[in-house]
């Protein structure tokens, strides 16, 4: 079909879809670009042709549909769905947890996404790709869904993008792959916590120090011993701004996740650095299409909005409104400390060592085996 045809089809789609009027514009001209650049750059017709796929595609995610385009078959025959974030990541490493009974949807924001992702604007981050995914399949989601971003899982955080995997402790991929864990109808592991207004911070042993002895290792919601499973609270200004940037993340966590009052209380979330969890089709369900919409579009316009980063933090929450953490924590932490006391970034790592030497769940290993703090990556896309 000609772009104007397909264009026309498009917009029916996007109507249905409910986007705002900048995401029909991004995509109306990514959908240009897309055309001009095959008729420039390809004379030969067979690349033109992957061009054209991927044009449909793109036309087919912004529309909420797959495969023949009727949502009652978007799942057909897999009890897990894995939903892939993908900017400019190698997503090859999707074939090694292919399955019977699994389907790997990845949606990418990049201008030449991998074959069979579907195309979204690039914006908001993980964050928009997880909701829109809700979104649109609220009626047709697996039972079982896992969200994770387009690099390889591995262990740590090394910086943004590629460079880092996100797994933490003893946990691999495939345990987000099991549905339904000991009963449980979720599978979050916390490798981070946020305090506002205070701008302090922990991460995870496990997630700072590989190599850790098996007893202070687990793959559980929270870290082994209880709150010596965690770091020393630790301080940035880098961190602290992201939370504060108005109308700050308590105000937004109130409005948008908790949906109540904003008391002024501290607010302190622990949250899987990455954006990588699985839930069930009645966890999602626990809120309803509404809110999930009202949430998508505070990441539907910006590349790299800050709602994203507080999304990030919430997620748990966002999935658990029985349990929120601004009424109680789900894990034990370490006691307050005043900022003057917490710990600097160039000091955290070389302190957590030392700690975990003196508790004696740290063998003597050569080189260095240790995650980045995480402030806050640098802006980056997805």
């Amino acid at each position: 079909a000609s772009a104007p045809v397909m264009l026309a089809s498009w917009m029916v789609q996007v109507r249905r879809a409910g986007l705002t009027c900048r995401q029909v514009r991004a995509a109306h001209t990514r959908l240009t670009e897309d055309t001009e650049d095959t008729e420039d750059t390809d004379d030969t017709g067979g690349r033109r042709g992957g061009h054209r796929r991927t044009q449909r595609s793109d036309l087919l995610a912004i529309g909420g549909q797959a495969g023949d385009g009727s949502r009652s078959s978007h799942n057909v025959g897999a009890s897990v769905e894995v939903v892939v974030s993908q900017y400019n990541e190698d997503v090859s490493w999707l074939h090694e947890y292919k399955s019977s009974h699994t389907k790997f949807t990845i949606y990418s924001k990049s201008k030449h996404p991998p074959h069979g992702a579907l195309s979204l604007p690039n914006v908001g981050r993980e964050a928009h790709t997880y909701l829109y995914h809700i979104v649109n399949h609220y009626d047709d989601l697996a039972p079982w869904t896992v969200f994770t971003q387009g690099s390889r899982p591995a262990w740590g955080y090394h910086g943004p993008g590629e460079l880092s995997g996100h797994l933490t402790d003893s946990v691999r991929f495939r345990d987000y792959l099991a549905p339904f864990r000991n009963g449980q109808d979720s599978y979050f592991v916390f490798t981070c916590v946020s305090q506002f207004p205070s701008g302090h911070a922990l991460m995870r042993k496990g997630f700072l120090l590989q190599h850790l002895n098996p007893e202070a290792l687990t793959d559980e919601i929270c870290p082994s011993r209880d709150d010596k499973g965690w770091s020393p609270w630790w301080y940035a200004d880098g961190h602290l701004a992201r939370l504060a940037a108005p109308p700050n993340i308590s105000y937004f966590y109130h409005k948008y996740v908790s949906k109540d009052k904003d008391d002024g209380d501290t607010l302190t979330l622990a949250f899987a650095q990455g954006g990588r969890f699985a839930v069930s089709r009645a966890r999602i369900h626990a809120r309803p299409l509404e809110y999930y919409k009202d949430l998508l579009r505070t990441v539907s316009e910006d590349v790299n909005p800050m709602e994203g980063y507080w999304i990030e933090a919430a997620w748990y929450d966002i999935f658990h409104p029985e349990a929120l953490q601004s009424k109680r924590a789900l894990c034990a932490l370490p006691a307050p400390v005043a900022t003057s006391d917490a710990l600097r970034v160039p000091q955290l790592q070389e302190s957590v060592r030392l700690q975990a030497e003196q508790e004696g769940i740290l063998p003597p290993v050569g080189g260095s085996y240790q995650s980045e703090a995480y402030p806050y990556p640098l802006p980056y896309r997805y």
